[in-house]
Order: C-alpha cells, then sequence, then structure tokens
C-alpha cells in the first residue's frame, strides 16, 4: 500500500470522529457530538464540481480482537476504499486502526494501529492532544505521530447549508518523510461539513457537505409501551425549520410521535402554516410526509380555539381530520365546558397547558380550578421545565395534578434558580427521574414532547431519548 494512500487514510478520518458543541461552553464533550450511529452517511463534493467522497458507518467488525464499528470513505470514481475505526466514551476518544478495501470492490482489510491512538474525550479551543503508534502494512512497519487540535468554532456554508458553531479541528500526521494536514469543520449534530486536507506532496484537496443522513438510533421501547407512554418531538424546538424538516428531525431520531405548534411553515416548496386553515390539498401532503416518515402527529399546541361554538367546531373538525389526539391550549375557565363538549364529540382531550409565572394557569392549583366539573378528557398538559422556572418542585404538582395530566412538555432544566436551560433528561436539576417515577405512581398514560426553549443538536435529543426508554424500563420492571 502506498505510503501517501496509508498517511490520508490516517488523518482525514480523525477528524471526522469528532463532533463540536457550543463556542461559548469552556469544554467540549466529544461523545456528545459524535453522529457515529450505524448506517449514518455523509456526501462531499469537490470543490469546483469534482467527484464525490461518500462517508458512511459500518456495523461493527473485528479490529485487533476488539469489535468496532469503522467509518469508510468511498469515492465517487472508484478509487481505493479507506476508514478507521473508532469508539468514544465519557473519559476517552480510541482509533484502533484502518480499513482498506480496494476499487475492485473486494473484502477490505483492517490494519491495527499499535498501540490504539488514544485521546481525551474532552477538549478546550486550542488545546492540542497527541498520539503516537505504528502501523504495519504487509512488510512495511511505520511510526507515526498524530496531534489533534480544537482550533476555533466559526460559521460555514457549505452547499448542504449554512452551518452555525462548527468546530475546526487541525489534524497533523508526521511520519519519516513528510507529514499531512488535514483541516476539518464539524456542525453540532451533524458531523464534518468541510475538509481540507494537504498531502505530502502539498496538493490540496477541498471538500464540502453536500448532503447527510443521520441514521435514527434504535430503543429499546418495551417499558414504555408497558406503561402506555409514547415519546414524541414538540416542533417548536425546531421552530427555525419546516413542518416537514421536522418530522425528518424525528424519523432522524428515531422518535414515532411528534406535535405540531400553530403557524410553523409546512414545506420550503409551499406558502402556508401549521393550523385549521390549511386547504384539503395541505392536510393530505403533510399526513402524507408523517406517514413517509413513520412519524404520526399526535398533540398541536399551544394553541387558541375559538369561543364560539361554531367556530370551535370548525376547528375540532380541522383537527379530526388531522388525526389529532389532544389540543394543547390555555383556555379561560368559562370556555372549559364548550372544549369538554366537543373533545366528547370528537374523541379527544383537552391539555391546559402551563406558562410560566405570571401567566394563568402557572400554578397547578388554578388547573385544578379550572376543571372540577370536567370529564376525564379535560386536565394538564403539564411543562415541567416552566414549573421549575415558576420556582415550584415539578415531582410534587405531578402528584396535586394526579388524574388530570393529559399530556406533558417534559424537560429537564440546568439549575432550580438563576439562568436556567434545557438539558439532556437526567443531567439537570429538575429530578427528571423523580417526575417518571411520580408518573408511574399516578398511571399516567399518554405522550411526553421532548421540547427545548435553548439550543440545541440532536445528540441533545438523543440523549433526552436513551434517558426517557432507559428509565421507563427500570420503571416497568418495579
Amino acid at each position: 500500500m502506498h505510503r501517501r494512500i496509508m498517511l490520508m487514510a490516517i488523518g482525514a478520518f480523525v477528524a471526522l470522529c469528532f463532533g463540536s458543541a457550543l463556542a461559548q461552553d469552556a469544554e467540549y464533550a466529544l461523545q456528545d457530538y459524535m453522529p457515529g450511529t450505524v448506517g449514518a452517511t455523509w456526501t462531499l463534493q469537490a470543490t469546483g464540481g469534482g467527484g464525490t467522497l461518500t462517508l458512511e458507518v459500518l456495523p461493527p467488525r473485528d479490529i485487533g480482537g476488539k469489535q468496532v464499528s469503522p467509518t469508510m470513505a468511498t469515492a465517487s470514481d472508484g478509487g481505493v476504499r479507506m476508514g478507521t475505526f473508532e469508539t468514544v466514551d465519557a473519559d476517552s476518544y480510541i482509533i484502533y486502526g484502518l480499513l482498506i478495501g480496494g476499487p475492485q470492490g473486494g473484502e477490505p482489510r483492517a490494519f491495527p494501529f499499535d498501540p490504539p491512538a488514544k485521546f481525551a474525550a474532552k477538549m478546550t479551543l486550542g488545546q492540542e492532544q497527541e498520539a503516537a503508534f505504528k502501523v504495519t502494512m504487509g512488510n512495511q512497519t511505520m511510526d507515526v505521530t498524530m496531534t489533534l487540535k480544537l482550533d476555533a468554532v466559526e460559521t460555514v456554508t457549505v452547499p448542504r447549508g449554512t452551518f452555525d458553531n462548527c468546530l475546526k479541528l487541525v489534524n497533523t500526521v508526521k511520519f519519516t518523510g513528510g507529514e499531512l494536514v488535514d483541516v476539518a469543520w464539524h456542525a453540532k449534530g451533524v458531523g464534518p461539513v468541510k475538509m481540507d486536507t494537504t498531502s505530502p506532496n502539498g496538493q490540496v484537496d477541498k471538500r464540502e457537505l453536500v448532503d447527510y443522513k443521520l441514521a435514527a438510533p434504535r430503543y429499546d421501547e418495551s417499558g414504555a409501551e408497558k406503561l402506555g407512554w409514547k415519546l414524541a418531538i414538540q416542533a417548536w424546538t425546531n421552530n427555525q425549520a419546516t413542518l416537514y424538516e421536522t418530522l425528518e428531525l424525528a424519523q432522524r431520531l428515531g422518535l414515532h410521535y411528534l406535535e405540531a405548534f400553530p403557524g410553523q411553515r409546512l414545506s420550503k416548496d409551499a406558502e402556508g402554516g401549521m393550523g385549521p386553515e390549511m386547504s384539503e390539498e395541505q392536510v393530505k401532503g403533510l399526513l402524507d410526509k408523517a406517514e413517509a416518515c413513520g412519524v404520526k402527529i399526535v398533540n398541536y399546541g399551544v394553541t387558541g380555539v375559538p369561543g364560539d361554538e361554531a367556530g370551535a367546531r370548525k376547528f375540532f373538525d380541522w383537527a379530526k381530520k388531522m388525526g389529532l389526539e389532544t389540543i394543547v391550549c390555555e383556555p379561560s375557565e368559562d370556555q372549559v365546558a364548550l372544549l369538554d363538549k366537543l373533545a366528547g364529540e370528537f374523541d379527544m382531550k383537552i391539555a391546559i397547558h402551563n406558562h410560566p409565572q405570571p401567566s394563568h394557569y402557572w400554578n397547578p392549583e388554578t388547573v385544578l380550578a379550572a376543571v372540577p366539573g370536567a370529564s376525564p378528557r379535560v386536565g394538564s398538559c403539564a411543562d415541567t421545565g416552566h414549573w421549575v422556572r415558576s420556582g415550584l418542585d415539578p415531582v410534587e404538582c405531578i402528584k396535586k395534578l394526579t388524574g388530570r395530566i393529559e399530556s406533558l412538555h417534559f424537560k429537564d432544566l440546568n439549575a432550580r434558580t438563576g439562568e436556567q436551560y434545557d438539558v439532556i433528561w437526567g443531567t439537570g436539576a429538575s429530578d427528571a427521574g423523580g417526575q417518571l417515577a411520580a408518573l408511574k405512581a399516578e398511571g399516567f398514560r399518554g405522550v411526553f414532547s421532548i421540547e427545548y426553549e435553548h439550543q440545541w443538536s440532536e445528540a441533545d435529543l438523543v440523549g433526552c431519548a436513551e434517558f426517557f426508554f432507559a428509565e421507563a424500563n427500570k420503571l416497568a420492571a418495579e
């Protein structure tokens, strides 16, 4: 194997495997931002309209006696295929070796590093890490030193779009007689969006992202199914994008349910937003898109509902066509009886949402005061993050609302006071585990919507889903 090919394989892929974080963070946890699920692909095109390079995460295979998923690159011109084996956890990022395949599509061969290249899994801006190892191919053994630097956080525009807060990683690979330098930019929750590689002879290869697909994670949902719990994404989390794009996001996250919000643009190619003003054609197109993504739109809100029966009935007619199960709203107490009547007629639920203090329903006591004569179809959309923002204990609020919770905007905040923002469930100060335990204790069955009011990545949302299904499995087994 030619030495330059070997070094390009080592250098070009190290940067690929590192994810990104926000520029204001003091430390960048690589584990949180590596989109490395089996089946994920990225297509990068040479600048100036040249050929493409497709990167794909393959199923695990043996490398030095360990099963590791390699990331393989295949050029559109049918040249040599190259890849690396890598793992990451909270403490370390390890590259175990290379995977090299010929242009004819034969079985690729694994070439382990001795020892594997090991890096700390968290980095700060300006930090450099170094690893030294040997790699043997046939009769040739080469000493290699790899230096990785987190150089900057930048906004990058490529054919696939504009990506903010990209990590710029400079990877320098030195060997006897030369070096290779790879500069790569990684968007949070996306992966590589731009790569500039300078080979030992000075030739520069520039590539930019034209498309990518992150394979959906797989969760053990058996516990959630036993408890009657469904996990959705609240489309407000992705409010800067269209509803069609948010359905695609849910699909990538491996989620089967979505809660829509009023007015979100349906698609880039069409005017009009989500709501009862949609045409029959728009309703059909949205339902077809949801079905294609394997996602059901179950809830809608936070929304207003007309106060007169004719107007409210028209609203419910549209909701029924959409297949909605729950209307999330903040009605006046005088409107509750009408909504209860129509919910029974249309076989739906009404969930009264709580925004933070000083909004009307910020305290569970106010919700309970609005529904004493209503049927079990009317209750609370428990926004657990807004309770914390209002200085309330979410576990105690859940207990107060026993029997009256219809759905949740479930959240975990970083702190109970001061500057507050959403974090991955189970990592914050809102006692996410205690909230779930309280919901199980009261026999809640229904939808939990992931809703971020703060900046997020797809990895953050996957982390929430992983926590949710893991906790549901524990609770179901008790």
